[in-house]
Parts: C-alpha cells; sequence; structure tokens
C-alpha cells in the first residue's frame, strides 16, 4: 500500500504524456540513450506492465539506501 495512487496526495497528481526525452537522446553516450529509449516504451505504453499497469524498474537504475 505504499504506492503514490494509494495516497491522500494522489488529487494533487497531474500526469504527463512523455512523448520525447530531448536531454537523453541528446547525449554522446549510449547508456543515456538505452534509458531514454526505456523512458520512451514507459510513456508509450509498449513496456511490459505487471497486473495493474505496474512496470518494473531494472535493478541497475535503483538506488538503495
Amino acid at each position: 500500500n505504499a504506492a503514490l495512487n494509494k495516497s491522500y496526495l494522489w488529487y494533487k497528481i497531474r500526469t504527463f504524456t512523455l512523448t520525447a526525452n530531448m536531454q537523453a537522446t541528446q547525449a554522446n553516450n549510449l547508456e543515456a540513450q538505452v534509458f531514454a529509449e526505456y523512458l520512451l516504451r514507459i510513456g508509450d505504453g509498449t513496456k511490459l506492465t505487471i497486473g495493474n499497469n505496474l512496470i518494473r524498474l531494472p535493478d541497475k537504475i535503483i538506488i538503495h539506501p
């Protein structure tokens, strides 16, 4: 139950449609370009989801405390 859409703040959230990650796509860095493509797959709905539209983030982009 630690999801943002279950929070009392959810009604204040505004969602946007991602169409291009200009900062990442302009980088001369393959890792940044791969990440930009990943974000676009999420934004356009082609990234596979788990259950109720949840996505699994790759371990390499998760920052653990």
